[in-house]
């Protein structure tokens, strides 16, 4: 955090230190990176992989593992990184994934593993207060989301459950279609592209859900701005 950032947080956050480009050396940075996200819970903003030069182009290994287990943490009020270990099997889909937050609880849906046409159709969830990963598991895997990346997802509650809504993507069509839904293939590759589907997802039962969508519905899209408000 640059000094100059570092007075602009002094003046959002009351108690918040300022500290010089010196002092900053002394701390944690995240590395340079490209297809990532974040989410902030409280006073923390949470920084979760992302494509980086320094991980092994490879679908699994012991090096890359070391960057999927680790988290990192940005403190609003003391401007100030930290990397933290976590435990559980964090998600495959280490770069342009999707991510949204319900209370302190973190989830990731897809992504791309870093190599080749590795995409992922899966859920992991985050405990932000205990830093552990959880798979979450799928009764009907047959009416899951294509295996893609770059989509939009995002939480909300309804009574007592919690759901996810997934749209759009870049990924494989595969065999099965979302009734409704686009899908607009590559020029190179005709099976993989765009497309304009919408899951949503019951956390309480770990059902997708194929909804009914009324009005002008986008088209197929990928690596766009998805906000809930």
């Amino acid at each position: 955090l640059e000094s100059g950032v570092g007075l602009a947080m002094a003046a959002f956050f009351p108690g918040t230190v300022a500290r010089s480009k010196t002092d900053v050396k002394k701390y944690h940075r995240p590395l340079p990176r490209y297809g990532h996200l974040t989410n902030i819970i409280g006073d923390k903003m949470f920084l979760w992989c992302g494509g980086q030069n320094v991980i092994p182009i490879v679908h699994n290994g012991a090096e890359k593992e070391s960057f999927m287990s680790a988290i990192e943490t940005f403190n609003l009020r003391s401007g100030r990184w930290e990397c933290r270990p976590t435990r559980g099997y964090s998600p495959a889909g280490i770069q342009y994934y999707a991510t949204a937050c319900l209370g302190t609880d973190l989830y990731y849906f897809g992504g791309h593993c870093g190599h080749a046409s590795c995409y992922y159709n899966t859920v992991n969830h985050f405990e932000t207060t205990i830093y552990k990963w959880n798979d979450i598991p799928i009764q009907n895997l047959f009416d899951a989301p294509m295996m893609k990346y770059s989509c939009g997802m995002v939480g909300f509650r309804h009574e007592d459950n919690r759901f996810l809504l997934v749209v759009g993507g870049y990924g494989e069509f595969g065999g099965k279609r979302q009734p409704g839904a686009s899908y607009l293939g590559s020029i190179s590759n005709p099976n993989s592209g765009r497309t304009n589907e919408q899951h949503i997802l019951s956390l309480k039962e770990g059902m997708w859900i194929n909804p009914t969508i009324t009005g002008d519905i986008p088209p197929p899209c990928s690596a766009f701005t998805f906000t809930s408000i």
